[in-house]
């Protein structure tokens, strides 16, 4: 017995033979399907913020934490989800990983599939718990919203995710689940951490604490602006992972990933969870910096950089404040006089330089590759003498420029 497919109708249909005498054969079934493509979408959807949870911010840029934070899918549509026949199987639809960005490779989301009752849509495809026949063919049905989970393993990663959809003919390419990314910092910091910059032990006396990002001065515009020699740095207002202190519109450099870097992106857009926009904040960027300790003159700064535009310092609170030219600032590019307390106005008691390289070959040149440690010295100045015993450390960037290592080590 045969029959040619196009003279069969779409549906059940049923073979049987029959004779007037010995009776019917027994009947065979089978259903023609009118799709043979597998599906695809005809909108892949929308991306946002289900469930917040707790974020985590690094330099005003907030990235998933904890307290199981999700995103939500939504407006999706598929084209060919169901024909005559369905499939019997739990990942009709996958959201899974897709391509990770700024040298990233973890997942941000457990990987999630999605039955035909958890893809269901405001106008139902089911009926006694089954898919209706030929749901997604005459035009593409519009799933429901479907929740993805953060991931709750430890990953710094940023990540573009992904999306597919099954038939029983088989199963769709991936697509880009638009182009929005993923931040997700569960992870203990590694590389430069803005609220704890280390500091070596071993230096100095009083504490044995490492250094902290302050925001006090991010008005600032300027290498060496004025700053109060009566402020406690260390305390007064510093960067905190527990909110963005509000850096759009300033000139603060960002760190991320581990990495100080000039930063003019719109996180406001493209990102989620979504952040600062900092397109506007062109020009030199700063990174500033509060440590502390007593009976210290000379400490080295430990840098690791392809180049920056200049480093600065300061120890608020003593002579320097008076004898620098640079509004208390001494200037890291600079060799220090050789004697005496740093700075340009002698009549303040400087020693007619604002240089504090402790040596020629200890100067952090301007756009000059850095590597390793670099000797400073406040001359006869102590920070024992500075206000709560703190120093400042300001690095300015330009476009294109970061610093990859920053730490405050013990001088040779």
């Amino acid at each position: 017995m045969s029959k040619a497919v196009s003279g069969l109708s779409v549906g059940l249909n049923k073979f049987q033979l029959s004779h007037s005498t010995t009776g019917n054969s027994s009947a065979v079934e089978f259903v023609k399907d009118d799709i043979t493509a597998s599906p695809s979408f005809g909108s892949v959807g929308t991306l946002a913020e289900g469930t917040a949870g707790t974020k985590r911010f690094v330099s005003g840029i907030p990235y998933y934490n904890t307290g199981s934070p999700t995103l939500t899918v939504s407006s999706t549509t598929i084209n060919n989800l169901v024909g005559q026949a369905f499939t019997d199987q739990s990942n009709i639809v996958e959201i899974d990983s897709g391509t990770n960005a700024e040298g990233t490779s973890s997942s941000a989301i457990t990987n999630t599939d999605y039955t035909y009752a958890n893809i269901d849509g405001s106008t139902t495809m089911l009926s006694g718990g089954n898919p209706k026949a030929n749901t997604g063919t005459s035009s593409s049905y519009a799933i429901g919203n479907l929740t993805v989970p953060i991931t709750s393993s430890s990953v710094r990663t940023v990540e573009q995710l992904r999306i597919r959809a099954r038939n029983v003919n088989g199963i769709s390419s991936y697509s880009d689940l638009t182009s929005t990314k993923v931040q997700v910092h569960t992870a203990a910091q590694s590389g430069i951490s803005e609220i704890a910059i280390a500091v070596a032990d071993a230096l100095g006396a009083g504490f044995d604490d490492d250094g902290v990002r302050i925001f006090d001065l991010s008005a600032a515009t300027t290498n060496t602006p004025a700053y109060s020699g009566s402020a406690n740095f260390y305390t007064n207002s510093l960067y905190s992972e527990a909110s963005d202190p509000g850096v759009a519109g300033t000139k603060e450099a960002t760190v991320r990933l581990g990495v100080i870097e000039h930063n003019v992106v719109n996180y406001s857009t493209g990102f989620l969870p979504a952040g600062p926009n900092r397109s506007g904040d062109t020009g030199t960027q700063y990174f500033t910096f509060a440590f502390r300790r007593t009976n210290v003159a000379n400490f080295d700064i430990n840098i690791t950089s392809g180049g920056v535009a200049g480093v600065f310092i300061a120890a608020p609170g003593t002579g320097i404040d008076n004898s620098s030219g640079l509004n208390g600032w001494l200037d890291c590019s600079a060799s220090y006089a050789g004697s005496g307390q740093p700075g340009s106005n002698t009549g303040s008691g400087g020693n007619g330089s604002n240089g504090c390289a402790f040596t020629s070959g200890d100067r952090i040149a301007a756009s000059t590759s850095l590597s390793g440690g670099y000797t400073m010295t406040l001359g006869t100045e102590n920070m024992s003498n500075a206000r709560n015993n703190v120093v400042l450390v300001r690095i300015a960037l330009t476009s294109g420029q970061s610093v990859s290592a920053l730490s405050i080590g013990e001088a040779a």
